[in-house]
C-alpha cells in the first residue's frame, strides 16, 4: 500500500518501467528523481530499483538491491528517501538511499516488523498507522530522521491494514483501512504539535481499502482502492479538504479501476502510476499505465 510520499522539491512524473505482471508499490521521490522498488503483490517483491528521471520523464534500472518485498513504509526528506519493513516476509529493515549519490545503505531497523500501514509525514519525524506486524496491528510510531530511530507512540482502538495516508502543515490523515473482510470507512486525524490522535466525524461514503493517495496545499486525493463489493467504486476519486475536513467528489474518476498504485506530484498535478485490479471485471489485471489529474 503506498500513501503520502513526497519530495520537498516540486515532482513532475508521466512514465514508469513496464511491469506486466506486478505492481510497484512504493515511491521516495528526490528533486530530480523518483525512485522506485518492490513489485507486488502477488510477487514475492522485486529486489529491483528504478530510476524514473523528472526531466525526461524516462526510467531505467538504477541498481539491483537486497530490498524486495511489497507493502514497504516510505519516508523521504531533502537528503534521504526510506523503505522500511516490507512481506513476505514481514521485516523491520531500514533501507536508505542517498539521493546525491544514489547510493543505498541500511542505517538500522525500525523499532518492529511492519508491511502495508499509512505513512505520513512533517520535516522532522514520519509516522506510520497501523499495518501488520505479523498480525493486523493499531499503532502509530514516530521515525526521527535526525537519528534514525524509531519508537512506539500510542495505540488506535481497532487494528486494520492498507490505509492510505495524506497529511497538511498541521495533520496527518489515515484514511480507510481493512481488517479481512471488513473495509473500514473511519478518517484517523494525527495532530503534529501534540503528536495526538482523534477519530474524525468525517467518514468516507463507503469503506475503502488499498487505495493511493497524494496531497497539494489545500487538499488529499485519493484514488482507486477495494470496496466491500470490490467491483464497485474502485474507480472513483475523492477529496479530504484541509480546511474543514469535509469529504467531496470532484467528478473525474479514472478510466480503469486501479488499487495498490504508485503516486507522486506536481505543483499542478498527480500522477496515480502502475497497480492492478485483478479482481475486478472492469479492471485488466496488473498494469503500467499512469492516470493524471490536475489539482485545478
Amino acid at each position: 500500500m503506498v500513501a503520502g510520499i513526497f519530495g520537498l522539491g516540486e515532482i513532475y512524473s508521466k512514465q514508469v518501467k513496464d511491469s506486466t505482471e506486478n505492481t510497484y508499490s512504493n515511491w521516495p521521490e528526490g528533486g530530480s528523481y523518483g525512485y522506485i522498488t518492490g513489485k507486488g503483490p502477488p510477487s514475492a517483491g522485486s529486489p529491483e530499483v528504478d530510476r524514473i528521471s523528472l526531466a525526461t520523464d524516462t526510467a531505467s534500472q538504477l541498481s539491483s538491491t537486497s530490498i524486495g518485498g511489497y507493502g514497504l513504509v516510505q519516508f523521504d526528506t531533502a537528503e534521504y528517501g526510506y523503505f522500511i519493513g516490507g512481506a513476505p516476509p514481514v521485516k523491520s529493515t531500514v533501507n536508505r538511499i542517498e539521493f546525491s549519490t544514489e547510493t543505498f545503505s541500511t542505517p538500522g531497523y525500525f523499532s518492529n516488523n511492519l508491511y502495508s500501514a499509512a505513512s505520513i509525514q512533517n520535516y522532522n519525524y514520519g509516522y506510520t498507522i497501523a499495518g501488520v506486524n505479523v498480525v493486523y496491528d493499531c499503532r502509530i510510531r514516530r521515525f526521527d530522521f535526525s537519528n534514525e530511530t524509531s519508537l512506539f507512540l500510542s495505540s488506535l482502538p481497532v487494528s486494520f491494514r492498507s490505509n492510505a495516508g495524506v497529511q497538511s502543515e498541521t495533520d496527518g490523515y489515515s484514511v480507510g483501512g481493512n481488517d479481512n473482510p471488513s473495509r473500514y470507512s473511519s478518517v484517523y486525524k494525527f495532530n503534529f504539535s501534540n503528536e495526538s490522535y482523534i477519530l474524525s466525524s468525517t467518514t468516507t461514503p463507503i469503506g475503502i481499502t488499498r487505495v493511493s493517495s497524494i496531497e497539494n496545499e489545500n487538499y488529499g486525493y485519493f484514488a482507486g482502492g477495494d470496496t466491500p463489493s470490490v467491483t464497485s467504486n474502485i474507480c472513483d476519486v475523492f477529496r479530504l479538504d484541509f480546511s474543514n475536513d469535509a469529504i467531496s467528489y470532484p467528478g473525474n474518476n479514472m478510466s480503469k479501476t486501479l488499487k495498490n498504485s504508485a503516486t507522486t506530484k506536481g505543483m499542478d498535478y498527480g500522477y496515480w502510476i502502475t497497480g492492478y485490479s485483478s479482481s475486478s471485471p472492469l479492471g485488466d489485471g496488473a498494469t503500467c499505465r499512469i492516470f493524471k489529474l490536475n489539482f485545478s
